[in-house]
């Protein structure tokens, strides 16, 4: 990988922990809590039909928001291709860097790190984290969590603590260059998916084609 080695010991990133502020201590008179609540299939059913909504709308950032909640609660089903266009869109789409980190991990995690594309999927997120918006306010926090994450798969694949040990398997695995695994990770991706998008992913690809044929994205 270029741009320096993305390799380090983990590292400690704060956690905030949420404060739901409290609960009414009573409900309204006749009042039945389950009579309200979706059941998962139709809570389903209305995401699909959101992110439908939202990919006619080419509104890449509610999609993405939509697919990293149905990838992200074991309720639902089919998490698994939820969660692979989750990290297409944050790939192809102007997400910011900690956003692609995130889907990326949660990818390694959901195929674990032994998975032949944890080491590319890690490799990514690295490059990305660095390189996506770098002014990014969350730019640190996203470098951060991919060498946590890159070390994690070089712990568990076995690799050495060494630097040449690291760099030994970087070139063992392609890594060296974004091109050489980017398309193994897409190729992936599709198997994932089977076909069976969510949403109107060729009006997203003919997007970022414009924008690099105008030097925009």
């Amino acid at each position: 990988m270029s741009g320096g080695n993305g390799r380090s010991k983990p590292i400690s990133i704060p956690v905030v922990s949420a404060h739901p502020t409290a609960a009414p201590s009573g409900e309204p008179p006749g009042a039945n809590p389950m009579e309200t609540q979706p059941s998962p299939a139709e809570a389903w059913q209305a995401k699909r039909e959101a992110l439908t909504q939202a990919g006619h709308n080419r509104d890449w950032a509610t999609v993405l928001r939509i697919l990293t909640d149905l990838s992200s609660s074991r309720r639902f089903p089919e998490v698994r291709k939820a969660l692979a266009q989750r990290v297409w869109v944050a790939l192809k789409s102007d997400a910011p860097g900690i956003d692609v980190v995130t889907a990326l991990r949660e990818m390694v995690m959901t195929i674990t790190p032994r998975h032949e594309l944890a080491g590319p999927m890690g490799a990514l997120a690295y490059f990305m984290g660095r390189n996506r918006q770098p002014q990014h306010p969350d730019r640190e926090f996203a470098v951060a969590m991919a060498q946590q994450l890159l070390h994690l798969i070089c712990s568990t694949q076995g690799v050495g603590e060494g630097e040449g040990d690291f760099q030994q398997w970087v070139k063992e695995n392609h890594l060296e260059k974004p091109d050489n695994y980017i398309s193994r990770i897409l190729e992936g991706l599709e198997i994932m998916v089977m076909g069976g998008w969510w949403f109107d992913r060729d009006a997203l690809q003919q997007e970022l084609l414009n924008a690099n044929r105008g030097g925009g994205r």
